[in-house]
């Protein structure tokens, strides 16, 4: 029980610790900066049909007492006109030597089954990696 705990304030700290990573530069932005807008980098796409497409952002590795981990967030971008069942996907992330990683959805993401016509919907994922793996070493 206190283990698991300890598992739900670890994911808790991490999403605190991700979401202050991309706010404090802009609170330290200069007011003239503060008026424009930025888009976060796209790591890769995937398409899913002609109009919608996964697309990977937000990707970090965050070293732990056992290893790392390594968090991204999918964005789903439904560009057609009906609902997207997002259960009917699945996200693999593997080495490039070949070794498979459990890829796990973070808990406030894991009610989340689709994605509405015309939206965009974000899912973050984790998954624990060895303490050698650099990112540059995943395919996702």
């Amino acid at each position: 029980m206190r283990r698991q705990m300890g598992k739900h304030l670890f994911h808790i700290l991490l999403v605190c610790a991700l979401f202050l990573s991309t706010v404090i530069p802009a609170l330290a932005a200069s007011p003239a900066a503060a008026k424009k807008v930025y888009a976060l980098p796209s790591v890769g796409k995937v398409n899913i049909t002609q109009k919608s497409y996964f697309e990977l952002n937000r990707v970090h590795l965050l070293p732990d007492n056992v290893g790392k981990t390594v968090t991204f967030t999918i964005s789903v971008h439904n560009n057609d006109n009906s609902d997207l069942q997002f259960i009917d996907y699945w996200v693999r992330l593997q080495s490039k030597s070949g070794s498979r990683y459990t890829v796990t959805v973070l808990p406030e993401d894991n009610d989340k089954n689709k994605v509405s016509a015309r939206t965009v919907e974000d899912f973050t994922f984790y998954a624990k990696v060895s303490s050698t793996t650099q990112l540059s070493d995943l395919v996702f």
